[in-house]
């Protein structure tokens, strides 16, 4: 048992962890097109002064398209905002999901802030959401991980 227990946490550490972040709120459009967090990844690599060096978030999230068309989601589009950085999508690719299906997505961001539970990180999506070639205007996605 202690074994397992070992092997997760080398696991987690090694190749990041997506836990529940504290406080969300979530995404939706009027199309009823939903965001969701299911995990975020909020890490502060240190140096050896404990200065951090680089940060890095990444978060899962779940997208819902209850329509009758299909949702193309074209992430180069979709901003992180935190405090006063704004930064895109690290390998960002092009998304499509099949009407009345649902699609969980990993976003990776590099930024510089903290990952502290009162700071407050924004996925700004803009342009980046449309059902058939029809821009959607879902809202932002506030998380404090």
């Amino acid at each position: 048992m202690m074994l397992r227990f070992t092997l997760l946490v080398a696991f987690c550490l090694s190749s990041g962890c997506y836990l529940k972040p504290s406080a969300v709120k979530n995404a939706s459009s009027p199309d009823g097109v939903t965001a969701r967090v299911i995990g975020e990844d909020c890490e502060d690599h240190r140096a050896e002064k404990g200065d951090p060096v680089t940060r890095d978030l990444g978060l899962q999230v779940r997208v819902d398209n209850p329509t009758d068309k299909t949702l193309r989601i074209a992430e180069e589009a979709i901003r992180l905002q935190v405090d006063n950085f704004t930064g895109g999508v690290r390998m960002p690719a092009v998304v499509e999901i099949a009407p009345h299906a649902q699609k969980t997505l990993t976003l990776d961001f590099t930024h510089h802030a903290l990952c502290e539970p009162d700071r407050q990180f924004t996925v700004a999506w803009n342009d980046a959401v449309a059902l058939d070639g029809r821009p959607v205007a879902l809202s932002n996605l506030v998380l404090h991980p």
